[in-house]
């Protein structure tokens, strides 16, 4: 009998990943994963498919797909619907596909260009979110606030107008949130910044639990005419809360370090009837255990992640919790993340700090091409790194790579 040459590619949305001996077949349509072994004749055929001239598309003889690995390896694959075998047999063409390469518009060299030639206003379009820590607070932690919204200690305060002369020098960008972090109870100018911004920006007021237990009336008032985010760390006194009723309408971060503090958590949105809620841990340096057991992915978890296409691309790309934030600490010192270098100065124009942050990359652009990660064939379906592994000083959240 005759024997057949096939036709084997893979479509526009199959990623094909490979690391050494380990590589994964992703289609990002249906979500569907395929680990295998690359070796022998599959990393022949997977290192043909990878060639940019391929096109996705190689020849297969009928002698090749008789081999056990391959014959399994390309029913997988199609299984999945990420690829597609085509019998070469003088009616079907070759399958036409393109490899899922990232294509960026405007990336940093390109508002490179634009600032040589002097026209880099667009740079400020990258900019959607500024965090004013707008004072210290006695029940601040200066840890909880490299990891996530938490109200850091000191005494420095941000001026009022200056914050606003900050604002108003990135003219019309695409800024969208303003968030204020702090004791707001005692900041002389909170209602000068409601008056200035609120026609303007979304503005959001995050503040620790115990300052407003004391301050139990002026919550109440702050929560009619701002969108008030009350911070929880400490579940020993809440019951100060529980005959309030406007506490429904606001929001609460339950910030959690153990076990205990998560059913205390999920005690309190049930007994207050709390809708907009959430539960984020916070690494102490003590509770190694806990946050490993919270935060860190096995294997099993990874494989359960389901991202398209350009979701991808964007992991690639940009650090995605970290992208277009700026914090602004008392001091003045701004920074595009807590746990790095400062960016810039509050005295500075908002699009020379926003032009120094993509020309620089220290961490909107921060992605996941460092080790351990580099090595992995999950590389770009983990988050991006965030202010945990900083602050734990580990590059990944993983039980892959201990």
């Amino acid at each position: 009998m005759e024997k057949k040459d096939y036709w084997f590619a893979l479509y526009p949305d199959s990623f094909l990943w490979v690391k050494g001996e380990k590589g994964l077949v992703y289609n990002a349509r249906t979500g569907t994963k395929v680990k295998f072994a690359n070796e022998g004749v599959v990393a022949d055929i997977v290192s043909e498919l990878l060639e940019m001239e391929a096109l996705y598309c190689v020849s297969l003889s009928q002698e090749t797909l008789e081999n056990e690995n391959v014959k399994s390896w390309i029913h997988e694959v199609a299984t999945a619907k990420a690829g597609v075998l085509v019998p070469k047999d003088g009616i079907n063409q070759r399958p036409l596909t393109l490899m899922p390469v990232l294509k960026v518009q405007d990336g940093a060299d390109y508002y490179r260009w634009e600032h040589r030639q002097g026209i880099d206003g667009n740079v400020l379009d990258n900019l959607h979110r500024l965090v004013f820590f707008i004072n210290g607070s006695h029940y601040g932690n200066d840890l909880y606030s490299r990891q996530v919204l938490y109200p850091v200690t000191g005494v420095s305060v941000l001026d009022g107008k200056t914050l606003c002369d900050f604002v108003a020098s990135g003219g019309r960008s695409f800024l969208s949130d303003i968030v204020l972090v702090g004791n707001s109870f005692v900041y002389p100018e909170l209602q000068f910044l409601l008056d200035s911004w609120g026609n303007f920006y979304s503005v959001k007021i995050c503040v620790a639990v115990q300052d407003v237990l004391e301050n139990l009336d002026a919550a109440e008032i702050l929560s009619d005419r701002a969108d008030l985010n009350i911070l929880v760390s400490d579940y020993t006194s809440l019951h100060g809360l529980s005959h309030k009723s406007w506490i429904k309408d606001v929001q609460f971060t339950f910030l959690v370090t153990s076990e205990k503090d998560y059913e205390n958590a999920m005690q309190c949105r049930a007994e207050w009837m709390i809708d907009d809620f959430e539960i984020l841990p916070v690494y102490t340096g003590t509770n190694r255990d806990f946050f490993e057991e919270a935060v860190f992915m096995d294997e099993e978890e990874i494989q359960s992640i389901v991202l398209s296409k350009r979701e991808i691309f964007i992991r690639q790309t940009l650090n995605v919790p970290d992208f277009g934030n700026l914090f602004i600490m008392p001091d003045g010192q701004v920074y595009s993340n807590r746990n790095g270098a400062p960016v810039g100065h509050i005295q500075e124009p908002l699009h020379d700090i926003v032009y120094r942050e993509i020309d620089e990359g220290h961490s909107w652009l921060r992605i996941r091409n460092g080790q351990p990660c580099r090595d992995c064939i999950y590389q770009w379906l983990c988050p991006s790194p965030s202010n945990y592994e900083q602050v734990m000083e580990k590059p990944n959240l993983c039980h892959l790579h201990p």
